[in-house]
C-alpha cells in the first residue's frame, strides 16, 4: 500500500515513521513539501530512504503572501536542480477559503503547472473552494497527469476529472468520516483512484468535534480503503491492490 501524500516535515519522528511504515507492510510514502523552507531537508530525509520514501515538491497557496516573486522563482530552480529526486509538483493549487490573494494565486499556480509539464511530472492539485477555477486552468495547460489531492469536489467536478485520460481522484482519510465522499467514491472507477492520509492532519479517529491532534501516520489509509471497499462491494485488499498500481504508474515509480 501507498500513502500518496502526507506530510512527514511535520511529524515529531519522520525516520521513526517510515521505520514503522515499513514494519507495517507499505509500499512506499510519497511526502509533499508545500513550503520552501521545507525542500532541503526532505530531500536529505528522501536520500536516505530511497526505495521507500519519495517525495513532491510545490507550493501551497497559504504561502501566498509569505514570500517574493524572487524568492519563487529560487525556490523553483531548487526544484529543477533536484529534479531527479523529485516523483511530483505539488501540493500546487487554489485556496479561496481565508484572506488569500487570490489573482496571485492564480499566477502562481500557472507557473508551477508549466514548472510541472516541464519537467514531466504530474501536478498535485490542492483546490479548496476554488472548484470553478482550478480545474479549468489545469484543462487549458493541458496538463497531462493530474492527482486532485485530498478530494472533496462535486459529483460533476469527478466526472469531468475523470474524462480525462490520466488524472486521478485521491481520497484521504477524512473519507471515513463524512457523506459526502462515499457517494463521491461511486464515481471513480478503481483504475482511477488514489489512497492519502494527508497526515498528520485528518485522523481517522479523531475526526471533527473531537480532539484534534497531529496523531495520523500513513499506514492510516486502511480506513479509507476499507470505507472504499464498502462502496466497491470489493475487498479491501483489492482497493489496496488497484491503488498502490495507480500511484506506481502515475508517480512512475519502479515496480520492485
Amino acid at each position: 500500500m501507498i500513502d500518496v501524500h502526507c506530510h512527514l516535515e511535520h511529524m515529531e519522528d519522520p525516520e521513526a515513521v517510515i521505520k514503522e511504515a515499513k514494519e507495517r507492510g507499505m509500499r512506499a510514502i510519497i511526502t509533499s513539501v508545500a513550503d520552501p523552507k521545507d525542500l532541503s531537508s526532505m530531500l536529505a530525509l528522501r536520500r536516505e530512504h530511497r526505495d521507500f520514501l519519495y517525495l513532491c515538491a510545490g507550493f501551497h497557496p497559504h504561502h501566498v503572501n509569505d514570500y517574493t516573486d524572487e524568492e519563487i522563482k529560487k525556490y523553483m530552480q531548487m526544484i529543477r536542480s533536484a529534479a531527479p529526486e523529485i516523483i511530483g509538483i505539488g501540493e500546487i493549487g487554489l485556496e479561496y477559503r481565508g484572506n488569500y490573494d487570490a489573482i496571485r494565486q492564480q499566477d502562481i499556480f500557472k507557473e508551477f503547472i508549466d514548472l510541472a509539464i516541464e519537467l514531466n511530472k504530474p501536478v498535485v492539485l490542492h483546490c479548496r473552494e476554488a472548484w470553478n477555477d482550478a480545474p479549468r486552468i489545469l484543462a487549458a495547460k493541458k496538463t497531462p497527469k493530474v492527482i486532485f489531492h485530498c478530494y472533496s469536489g462535486t459529483d460533476l467536478i469527478t466526472k469531468f476529472a475523470i474524462a480525462q485520460p490520466s488524472w486521478y481522484i485521491s481520497f484521504a482519510t477524512n473519507a471515513t468520516y463524512t457523506k459526502k465522499h462515499p457517494r463521491l467514491m461511486e464515481h471513480v472507477p478503481l483504475s482511477r483512484m488514489l489512497l492519502e492520509t494527508d497526515s498528520p492532519w485528518l485522523d481517522p479517529e479523531h475526526p471533527p468535534g473531537k480532539e484534534q491532534q497531529l496523531v495520523n501516520r500513513p499506514w492510516k489509509i486502511t480506513h479509507t480503503a476499507e470505507l472504499a471497499a464498502k462502496v466497491k462491494s470489493v475487498t479491501a485488499e483489492e482497493i489496496l491492490k488497484h491503488t498502490t498500481e495507480n500511484a506506481l504508474n502515475v508517480f512512475n515509480i519502479p515496480n520492485q
